[in-house]
């Protein structure tokens, strides 16, 4: 298989020299945040006019500086061409055997049920990638609506995209503007392809890398600096949350964000369409606790059948008692304001109902679960792309199978930052302060063994959830 086309091969030299720093996992990492807010950027000056003002914290990162030759690396890409390559692999075994050979250790070639099956969309809407957007509509069918693309301008030579997966087990269909097509209809292979790339767009632009890396991230960084002095326990209770954290984000906004840089060449919109989507969802962003959205989109009959609902559940409320526990520990009242207005800067949404110190305890116990078990799920995306007849992300009229050089970039593009985390199964406790903060890290882990051992078959295990966004 020829490396073909320079964008391909600048993805894997950037995998094979550990371009962004951080690659080499250190538990001693994990340290608290010193400074006060020294360098922050903003959002909107990324997404034009019309966004709201959304600060991220650009500064120093405990775990160390990113240096500016490497940003300026990245930032080259942004002059290269954007084309896709023609290459190919014989056949769907090939394209996963031979990038499970590129990345041993992150990819497998072992053959997964056949995702050309109409029970491959069920089951990603039930427990994989689309399932945290699953929701019941006005008429009472469980959707998966990512119909917001529909109208947004793509880059020539790719297809419109938008669509809704109705969750149906006796009969799946997918809506494409006022069409509805079932399995075995003509039109289902299009619409398929078209409501996949819908899909990895949102949840690769919106729900990953604005949400779970700028806003809410960026957000347990910013609330830190703003509304805690430096030393304040709180810093150091949340470090494992926060590692990486800084470093990560000025990168994103540094090679993902605009015309030409890696958001806009991976997916078919262009970087026009990409900015009013994002601004877009960040006018109606809302945060509430996972049993609110559950009871709230109308999931709580159908519970038994949604694993990964289940298990968000779970997670959530382990984290919700931690939060609550800092918080009773070390937050008083006027630290509690400090930290919701803080929030509240970041977006109007992070603030939560009720008492400062209870607001913050929402607020904080939410962040967690978005930074770890959010995270972890809508970032779980390399296997899909590994296989071509699963998801692609552009939607284009020539032949899905085997098109080497432009799936090859696709999986660079969502294994180039891969390194090892923390993980809850660490000894992240020998990180913290002796005395109290070991004691509520213990409290987390016992909680978090105990769901566990009660959930032997969960997706979710502490062997592999993260504590931190930033990878």
């Amino acid at each position: 298989m020829r490396e073909a086309g320079a964008f391909a091969a600048a993805f894997w030299a950037q995998r094979q020299r550990k371009f962004f720093a951080g690659n080499r996992y250190d538990l001693g990492r994990i340290r608290p945040h010193l400074g006060t807010l020294d360098a922050t950027d903003d959002l909107a000056r990324h997404l034009g006019p019309g966004t709201p003002s959304v600060p991220v914290f650009t500064g120093d990162d405990p775990a160390g500086p990113l240096s500016a030759w490497r940003l300026a690396g990245l930032r080259a890409l942004r002059h290269w061409p954007l084309r896709d390559g023609r290459a190919t692999w014989p056949d769907a075994p090939a394209a996963r055997a031979g990038l499970a050979a590129r990345f041993p250790g992150l990819l497998s070639d072992a053959a997964d049920p056949d995702p050309t099956d109409a029970a491959a969309l069920l089951r990603l809407a039930t427990r994989g990638l689309a399932a945290h957007r699953l929701q019941r509509d006005a008429a009472g069918d469980l959707v998966v609506d990512v119909s917001m693309l529909a109208g947004l301008p793509v880059r020539p030579g790719h297809l419109p995209l938008g669509a809704t997966l109705v969750v149906d087990a006796a009969r799946p269909r997918l809506r494409v503007g006022d069409a509805e097509l079932a399995p075995g209809d003509a039109g289902w292979p299009a619409a398929r392809a078209r409501f996949e790339a819908s899909l990895l767009t949102v949840v690769t632009g919106v729900d990953h890398l604005l949400l779970s890396h700028l806003v809410f991230g960026g957000a347990l960084v910013y609330a830190l600096r703003r509304g805690t002095p430096a030393g304040h326990p709180l810093r150091h209770a949340l470090a494992p949350f926060t590692f990486n954290l800084v470093r990560m984000n000025r990168a994103a906004l540094a090679v993902l964000f605009g015309e030409g840089r890696y958001l806009h060449r991976l997916f078919g919109l262009t970087w026009a369409a990409w900015a009013s989507l994002l601004r877009r969802e960040l006018a109606t962003l809302t945060l509430h606790p996972v049993a609110q959205r559950l009871a709230d989109r109308g999931l709580a009959p159908a519970l038994p059948g949604l694993p990964y609902w289940q298990e968000a559940l779970g997670w959530a409320a382990a984290l919700q008692r931690h939060a609550d526990r800092l918080v009773d520990a070390w937050v008083d009242a006027p630290t509690a304001a400090r930290l919701n207005a803080a929030f509240a800067h970041v977006h109007p949404a992070l603030r939560g109902p009720g008492d400062p110190q209870a607001a913050v305890a929402r607020t904080l116990g939410t962040l967690l679960f978005e930074g770890t078990i959010g995270h972890r799920h809508v970032g779980d995306v390399a296997p899909l792309v590994q296989d071509p007849r699963w998801m692609s992300p552009t939607h284009r009229p020539d032949p899905r199978p085997h098109q080497g050089d432009r799936l090859r970039a696709t999986v660079l593009s969502f294994l180039s930052t891969r390194q090892r985390p923390p993980r809850f199964a660490d000894d992240i406790a020998a990180t913290l302060p002796a005395g109290p903060h070991r004691a509520h890290w213990a409290a987390l882990d016992a909680d978090l063994c105990a769901w566990e051992a009660a959930h032997p078959d969960a997706r979710f295990r502490r062997a592999l959830v993260a504590t931190s966004p930033a990878v």
